[in-house]
């Protein structure tokens, strides 16, 4: 199959913000269905299930894809991963983020550009760190440091925001 280029771009006008302010995290296995079209998730059955929702404060979190290629093997892979810190330790917080980075899970990205963005739908995502860390100085963050990565065919798809206004969404 040749990969022919379809079109190019045209520059931008430099009006993206980076980042990331929330997070909707549910176990991958409540996802039942989901339809892609152009490289945006159009449709989610997840069975009614409830979503969690993580708000972040600014500039904490961050989604990385990195599209590694051999051609030697003519194989390709996205490595997606989301990395976010949360203030404060607590139990509570300690035994969800324990939660979230063991289990499979499914994950929609709300970036500082009002973008939706999923990882963990053509496979799962999962935890690779949770660093637990009280500062030093008292200006130190006193939270937690959180990885949460995802190999997968593609890289992260957008999602429809109506599509994310139509999900059952908890904090």
């Amino acid at each position: 199959m040749p990969c022919t280029l379809s079109n190019g771009f045209a520059r931008d006008c430099s009006d993206s913000t980076g980042g990331i302010e929330e997070l909707y995290i549910l176990e991958r296995a409540s996802v039942t269905a989901y339809t892609v079209a152009s490289h945006e998730v159009t449709a989610i059955t997840d069975g009614g299930s409830t979503w969690r929702k993580y708000e972040l404060k600014k500039e904490v979190g961050s989604i990385v894809a990195t599209t590694t290629i051999d051609p030697a093997n003519g194989t390709r892979f996205s490595e997606g991963t989301i990395a976010f810190s949360i203030n404060k330790f607590s139990a509570t917080k300690s035994n969800e983020l324990k939660l979230m980075v063991l289990g499979q899970i499914v994950c929609i990205i709300k970036d500082n550009n009002g973008v939706y963005w999923g990882m963990g739908f053509q496979n799962f995502a999962e935890g690779q760190s949770l660093v637990a860390n009280t500062g030093t100085a008292y200006g130190d963050r006193n939270g937690y440091d959180v990885s949460i990565m995802a190999k997968e065919p593609e890289t992260p798809y957008e999602v429809d925001s109506t599509v994310v206004a139509g999900l059952t969404i908890s904090t």
